[in-house]
């Protein structure tokens, strides 16, 4: 009978005084992911006793004969041992006193008489049932493993990170100098990580880190500034309170420098009160406020001055993550104010924020605001272009090896995938190269691997992957207030492919910055991994369209053409500097998709 048809892994032939130990073998058994059958969990009352045991026998691949003194002289054994014998496999194990009967001699038994080799036994009759040789992996351990996963990917920075961070690119070095730093990068790229990463960095470097996270802050123009600020001048108060403790009790400074420090703390602490009372005044217009931290500004430079003058630093760098979520129409003005306040000291912005959410710089004909690239900040891009396939491949590849390092190292080697090459592959392509998406397929591959504990093949993994992207989409029904555009775009999109029997297409960067509407949508699309960015310049030199192909989830419910793409690796597939690919117009769109 092929192997897909059986019910069971082993049929556990027994007799019933050695019940309770056949009862935690079975348990055992299925830490492996071993299916085991035992009658009285399978034999309902009423059934023919005989009839069950031959259908059972005919349904599992192979039959654990239990031998005891016991067991040998039992009926029904000798029966089941008689029965299987014409048609499966048949495994002796020896328990107690017993010894193993003439006519299992010709078989080779696992012998579990000797009870302090248990475990070393128990993995001997798994690789006798399965045919492979089992690791130390067990079900508790996978799913510890999966919630090691699911808390990387909801980082508490209450909590001491638990994995080791990865820089392929060496950014951390560039981050570390003084200067502004843009960190670009789409959701799930790991711009948290680098700022946290940077957070800790800095202190062994005598840095100040201050971290503002504006994805939590959730406020708009011009309160942001308000939160930024009085996140600063907290910071600086901590420290002087916490260093003017210790070296009053040292001795370490005079009267006249604690002194100083002292006014310096009342001085922060009545600012910190004033900007607070900006932002809990219902009255405090738009307007107030601007006109408020105008005016101010060199106050707080000031204040900023004296404590780099004070305290032992070198500098101070704002750590600004999610800068995306404001509004993009007063992002330069967020990024002016701060590049003013800090304009000729030892004080430099870190932001993190995604590429086509982020507007830095804004001019008029009257004035320019903002930071503008080159002038004002070094840009670092996180995202891997899928043009760049071997190299988002080998930062997942290591990604995976970190991770494994700190959950279940057993899993570097081919214990998870039959083939590493082959699941990095199908992983990187899923994945858009993004490691949070890497890390949730991993989960899903984990739960999916969990019950059989047998490595995945090539088209267990992919068809986990597609799924798994499938009903993000429809999650995303609910999470997405404008799915409903969304849909009809990729809808077009999809229409598109097919028309050219492609699963890629171009778009012109002139048309991205004439609707931004549609630069949003398709944003929308790739952080929902429906999308992938293929390359930022096509065609060479000249650079001008940007092409995106459509996500394994997308392209894998359509038919032929299809098809012959769906083992091949997707550079393989479609990437070509000169192809001439489907472009995507926008005097095709619905203008509610444009404007």
């Amino acid at each position: 009978m092929p192997q897909d048809y059986y019910d069971y892994d082993v049929f556990l032939s027994h007799s019933s005084t050695d019940k309770p130990w056949v009862r935690k073998l079975k348990k055992d058994l299925y830490e492996y992911g071993v299916k085991a059958w035992l009658d009285e969990d399978e034999i309902r009352p009423g059934t023919r006793f005989a009839a069950a045991l031959e259908q059972a026998l005919a349904t599992s691949r192979t039959v654990a004969l239990i031998v005891s003194r016991e067991g040998v002289s039992s009926q029904w054994v000798m029966e089941e041992y008689f029965s299987a014998l014409q048609a499966v496999p048949i495994i002796p194990v020896i328990l107690g006193e017993a010894k193993l009967p003439r006519f299992l001699q010709g078989r080779h038994w696992v012998d579990f008489r000797d009870e302090t080799k248990y475990d070393q036994n128990l993995r001997q009759l798994v690789w006798g049932i399965t045919g492979k040789e089992p690791v130390q992996t067990r079900h508790e351990d996978i799913s510890a493993f999966i919630k090691f996963l699911e808390e990387i990917t909801r980082e508490d920075r209450s909590k001491e990170r638990r994995y080791k961070f990865i820089d392929p690119r060496g950014y951390m070095d560039l981050l570390t100098t003084k200067g502004h730093h843009v960190i670009f990068g789409g959701r799930g790229s790991g711009k948290s990580a680098f700022l946290r990463e940077l957070e800790n960095t800095c202190k062994d470097h005598k840095i100040m880190p201050i971290l503002v996270d504006l994805g939590i802050a959730n406020v708009s123009y011009p309160y942001v500034l308000l939160v930024i600020l009085i996140a600063i001048f907290n910071q600086l108060r901590d420290v002087i309170v916490a260093e003017k403790y210790n070296r009053a009790i040292l001795a370490t400074v005079g009267a006249i420098t604690l002194f100083r420090e002292g006014k310096l703390v009342k001085d922060l602490e009545r600012t910190m009160g004033t900007l607070d009372k900006l932002y809990s005044q219902p009255s405090s217009s738009v307007q107030t406020i601007s006109a408020a931290l105008e005016s101010d500004i060199h106050r707080y430079r000031e204040l900023v001055v004296q404590w780099l003058g004070m305290m032992d630093y070198r500098a101070i760098y704002l750590l600004i993550d999610d800068f995306y979520q404001l509004p993009p129409e007063s992002q330069p003005e967020v990024a002016d104010y701060l590049k003013k306040l800090f304009r000729g000291l030892s004080c430099y912005l870190k932001m993190g924020t995604v590429p086509s959410r982020s507007r830095l710089f804004a001019r008029n004909e009257f004035s320019e605001i903002g930071l503008q690239r080159a002038d004002d900040y070094s840009p670092i891009h996180l995202d891997f272009l899928l043009e760049d396939f071997d190299g988002a491949q080998r930062f997942l590849s290591d990604l995976f090896d970190n991770i494994c390092s700190q959950g279940i190292e057993d899993f570097r080697g081919n214990v998870l995938f039959e083939d590493r090459v082959d699941a990095m592959n199908i992983l990187t392509e899923a994945s858009g190269g993004n490691p949070r998406s890497f890390i949730n397929l991993l989960k899903e591959l984990l739960i999916y691997y969990k019950p059989q504990l047998s490595p995945l093949g090539y088209h267990e993994i992919r068809r986990v992957c597609v799924n798994y992207l499938k009903r993000a989409r429809q999650e995303a029904v609910e999470s997405y207030s404008n799915y409903e555009l969304l849909h009809q775009l990729l809808t077009v999109i999809v229409d598109l492919c097919q028309r050219h029997h492609d699963i890629a297409f171009c778009l012109s960067k002139y048309e991205i910055h004439a609707y931004p509407k549609l630069g949003g949508l398709i944003s929308q699309l790739v952080d929902l991994r429906l999308i992938h960015l293929l390359t930022t310049s096509y065609p060479p030199p000249v650079g001008d369209r940007l092409i995106y192909v459509l996500s394994v989830g997308v392209y894998d419910e359509l038919g032929d053409p299809y098809d012959y793409w769906k083992n091949e690796r997707l550079t393989n597939r479609i990437f070509n500097s000169t192809k001439d690919y489907p472009q995507l117009e926008c005097s095709e769109l619905p203008l509610h998709i444009l404007s």
